[in-house]
């Protein structure tokens, strides 16, 4: 059959916004869910949605608006936009969901390396809202309307409120966990699908050195994203690895188990370079570093 792959990051990806207007209080998956649908419509069998960097918190609400979802009471009235309601900012006023008109998509995998369920210390709001743009003195309240609107999708769809504590829900801002209890969409390892899809390991096989990079490489980049995959992998094949990352967010353990292992970490930013003027410069700063590391080598 025909099979679609979609990036989330295409449609609601956090680096479409400049930093000023990044807020998971008022970013919609919406636009991933009319993609979806799309593809479906134009007669795709089976949908694989990439879910990274994504810019949204809204638990996959605003893209299963996209497919028909709407809230039994609330804002959103007429003229007022599908998505609007769903936003998180508005999901106190959401009692009850209407999911009759729900558009049956073909069976949905979700391609993701994030183990972090919906909520909790380790869940959504708490690791990732704050990299979306939620200032800290928000992210309890976040917590909060989290839990709450995942118990109640739970309710709407029949679907056990275990859910919300599997390892994997609170990927991208709970799209897998919502896109999962509506929609009964799986995840797939997103690492693992890659690297069978372009020989990967062939590749580090073959290669002298091997560099990977990440916009910020932290705790987050070690249990399963894929530079970290690719960083393991490739020590483990004793080949030299340099992952060039924005900022490094590592303790001193962390960083000195990564040498051990023969990996370094190189930031490209110079320190007290301000963020814009960082993403202003990668080209280039990524260009510099890698002529160090040649002159290094």
């Amino acid at each position: 059959g025909v099979l679609a792959v979609v990036e989330m990051a295409g449609a609601s990806g956090l680096g479409h916004l400049p930093p000023a207007l990044r807020d998971p209080f008022v970013t919609t998956s919406y636009g991933t869910g009319e993609t979806l649908l799309a593809a479906a419509r134009a007669g795709a069998d089976a949908l694989l949605l990439g879910v990274g960097g994504s810019a949204t918190h809204d638990l996959g609400l605003g893209a299963l608006a996209a497919l028909g979802l709407r809230p039994g009471g609330g804002p959103g009235g007429a003229g007022g936009h599908p998505a609007e309601p769903f936003l998180p900012k508005n999901w106190e006023r959401i009692g009850s969901l209407v999911a009759g008109d729900l558009f049956h998509l073909p069976p949905v995998r979700i391609a993701c390396d994030v183990e972090n369920p919906l909520s909790g210390p380790d869940g959504a709001a708490a690791v990732f809202a704050p990299q979306k743009g939620a200032p800290p003195e928000t992210i309890a309240k976040l917590e909060a309307a989290t839990e709450r609107m995942g118990r109640l999708l739970c309710r709407t769809f029949g679907i056990s409120e275990d859910l919300m504590h599997e390892p994997g829900s609170g990927a991208a801002g709970g799209m897998a966990f919502g896109l999962g209890v509506a929609c009964g969409a799986q995840r797939q390892a997103g690492y693992s699908l890659v690297a069978e899809w372009l020989g990967l390991r062939e590749r580090l096989c073959a290669a002298d050195l091997v560099l990977t990079g990440e916009g910020r490489f932290d705790g987050a980049s070690l249990r399963g994203k894929g530079p970290g995959r690719v960083a393991r992998e490739a020590a483990a094949l004793g080949k030299p690895v340099v992952v060039l990352v924005g900022a490094v967010d590592l303790s001193p353990e962390e960083l000195a188990s990564l040498r051990t292992a023969g990996i370094r970490c190189r930031a490209i930013t110079p320190d007290g370079m301000p963020l814009p003027a960082a993403l202003a410069n990668t080209a280039s700063l990524l260009g510099q570093a890698v002529r160090d590391i040649g002159v290094e080598a």
